[in-house]
């Protein structure tokens, strides 16, 4: 009997919602990002067009995850996006029980979901597996 990878399978569903959600949001959310962006960032401010690029990138990274399709490559690219998340507000990340008034993310410790969702990413990337329920075996 073959056994089934649903632990796999669970991270792969659960991290093609989270990018989904995050994606959708470029779009949904348009004047608040744009906004955001510097914030988060290093001071970069971007355009509608760069944001929905961005929106699409993980629209598309979402599907790849959630239909199971090159489940490793999209999981190595999630890691990226999120390593460069993680190092931006490294600072706010270290800091869990500040919270800063002028900042729309109170607590600080909201942010540390960051980290989790980093080593999601990179354990579904290193896995190199898809789990069951997938396109490409």
């Amino acid at each position: 009997m073959v056994e089934k990878d649903y632990a796999t399978f669970v991270i792969r569903i659960a991290l093609g919602l989270f990018i989904l959600v995050w994606g959708i949001a470029k779009f949904v959310q348009q004047d608040f990002w744009l906004q955001m962006f510097p914030m988060i960032y290093w001071g970069l401010v971007v355009g509608a067009a760069v944001l929905a690029v961005f929106g699409i990138v993980e629209i598309v990274l979402a599907a790849m995850l959630i239909l199971g399709w090159k489940v490793t490559i999209a999981a190595w690219i999630g890691f990226l996006i999120q390593l460069l998340t993680t190092v931006a507000i490294i600072g706010r990340i270290a800091a869990p029980y500040v919270m800063v008034e002028a900042d729309p993310v109170k607590p600080n410790i909201v942010l540390f979901g960051t980290v989790v969702i980093l080593g999601a990413w990179l354990a579904l990337a290193l896995s190199g597996k898809t789990g069951p329920y997938a396109i490409e075996k």
